[in-house]
């Protein structure tokens, strides 16, 4: 299929046909190619993507990296049939497909046997990609990988050995070299891990991908480390696009206000102060304790009386959210990103 021709950005914002531009992602549309033929060819696609004077589209069957730009001078229409399915890419390394080898194991979690009792797939969860792609991938497409077959037979043999003292041990309770893992898990076959590891927490970084692809995103999962963090493409946060906003909402450049004041390194008058009579409200409902609420007024009456102060108690009593707190009441209230803050005097510790 002929990649749509990019025209290239410009100030001109594309005609999206009456849909805005935060609605599109995730739109089914038709695009047609002329393919030499008496008439033009329909491809069904979905916006992963949305630039202001292009938007790029997947179509069904092909590789995410073999999508288009389609922009004004493409001729293209939105597909609202219901009858029309979504569009699905091509599974993307290390994942396994008929028509693509499997890529290096990670962990096992699951097995299925037939009739007969032998093991003839596996759930598995790939190295270096986050346990949404985990899959369900059959025996003989794991042993054409030699180390994946070494996986499997340890798997096997943890499990033969956890059954023959005559307990069952739940086969996503044991870890990558086929040990019981201490980590807590699910219950059914349905959630073989901790569902949550399937949830973006938010997005941490992006970066541009060659060829002229949409941007890759470096997802931190919910309730794993950010060690576990994974890049994603666009087609993963299909449906978070809110995470994606969040993050670029962050990574906005200063204001001219912001920079001004940065650029001064006078602080607002210590008459700005306003002691803080209850706790703002974090995620989940989350609210600081009496005394931590105390320690933030502290921490912001020392900011405005331009005083150096240390925060110091006891482990595990509250001072980082404390001092978020306080970062976050600075950001929000006096426009300041940035702290000028010797290194020697440090506003927490």
């Amino acid at each position: 299929m002929p990649r749509a021709e990019v025209t290239g950005l410009s100030c001109k914002s594309m005609g999206l046909k009456g849909v805005e531009a935060v609605d599109a992602v995730a739109k089914t549309m038709q695009v047609l190619y002329d393919e030499g033929g008496p008439s033009p060819v329909p491809y069904i696609g979905l916006v992963v993507y949305v630039e202001p004077a292009r938007v790029y589209v997947v179509f069904d069957g092909f590789d995410e990296a073999e999508g288009a730009w389609v922009d004004d001078s493409d001729d293209w229409t939105w597909s609202d049939d219901p009858e029309v399915k979504v569009p699905v890419p091509a599974a993307a390394p290390p994942a396994w497909s008929e028509n693509q080898p499997a890529g290096l194991v990670d962990k096992i979690y699951l097995h299925r046997s037939n009739e007969e009792g032998q093991h003839i797939s596996f759930f598995v969860k790939w190295k270096e990609a986050a346990h949404l792609h985990s899959q369900w991938v059959p025996l003989a497409a794991l042993e054409a990988e030699p180390a994946n077959k070494q996986r499997v037979q340890r798997y096997l043999k943890a499990l033969a050995a956890a059954e023959a003292v005559g307990g069952f041990v739940p086969t996503w309770e044991l870890n990558k070299e086929g040990e019981e893992s201490d980590a807590p898990g699910a219950a059914t076959e349905d959630e073989p891990y901790n569902p949550e590891f399937n949830i973006v927490d938010r997005v941490i970084a992006e970066r541009a991908q060659a060829d002229d692809l949409p941007p890759l995103f470096l997802v931190k999962w919910r309730a794993l480390p950010y060690n576990g963090a994974t890049w994603e493409t666009c087609y993963t946060l299909l449906h978070e696009q809110q995470a994606t906003r969040r993050f670029r909402h962050f990574e906005l450049a200063p204001t001219a206000h912001e920079r001004r004041i940065f650029a001064s390194g006078t602080r607002p008058p210590r008459t700005n102060f306003r002691k803080l009579e209850s706790s703002p409200v974090f995620r989940n409902g989350g609210s600081l304790r009496p005394y931590q609420l105390e320690g933030v007024n502290w921490l912001l009456f020392s900011w405005y009386a331009q005083r150096s102060v240390m925060l110091a108690d006891e482990m595990g009593l509250g001072k980082t959210i404390q001092s978020v707190t306080v970062l976050n009441h600075l950001w929000k209230n006096e426009a300041v990103r940035r702290l000028r803050v010797p290194l020697e005097y440090p506003l927490t510790g």
